[in-house]
């Protein structure tokens, strides 16, 4: 993912770490080829992306992120008839697990689309934007790079808050994932 290349300067923006359950999680939704999101999902949030033919991963997450450039950081808005759902799941400073996965879907529900790549990406926690009202809360806190990183992330490597110890995987608990 793209998290230490955002163009402002982020103070706590917390790296990822793979999560194999978040991509079991994916995987098995994925392999439903419903364009739609999953509802079984609670605390955790989750990007979407199709294509014909072979899935492009980099083409995938370029799109996710273009998203930003309809935001506006000062404001904490976006700009009108505009999603930011998507990347603004990518850059949420607390969200730092994620997994993925793809599918070759024959038809996709929801889509008049026919042979596709399905990737689905789990993101733990979710960003507030897709929990509930975020107006008075901003993804990330501008800032010098890594100045105001939480205490058990004291460490910053390319330009992200990473932990001085290894952190436990995250436990999805329903069965109807």
């Amino acid at each position: 993912h793209v998290r230490g290349q955002r163009k402002q300067d982020t103070s706590a923006l917390r790296s990822y770490k793979w999560d194999p359950n978040l991509k079991l999680v994916a995987e098995s939704y994925a392999a439903k080829c419903i364009w739609n999101h999953n509802p079984a999902l609670d605390d955790t949030g989750e990007n979407l992306f199709v294509s014909s033919g072979p899935l492009d991963l980099r083409d995938a997450l370029e799109k996710w992120f273009l998203e930003h450039l309809d935001f506006d950081y000062q404001n904490n808005s976006c700009d009108e008839d505009k999603s930011v759902a998507v990347t603004m799941q990518m850059v949420w400073a607390d969200t730092h697990r994620v997994g993925c996965a793809f599918h070759l879907c024959n038809t996709m529900e929801g889509l008049d689309w026919e042979r596709v790549s399905f990737l689905v990406c789990n993101y733990f926690p979710a960003s507030v934007l897709t929990l509930s009202n975020y107006e008075d809360q901003r993804p990330y806190v501008e800032g010098d790079w890594c100045s105001s990183c939480p205490e058990n992330l004291q460490e910053c490597e390319n330009n992200l808050c990473v932990p001085d110890v290894e952190e436990e995987e995250v436990t999805i608990g329903s069965s109807d994932l």
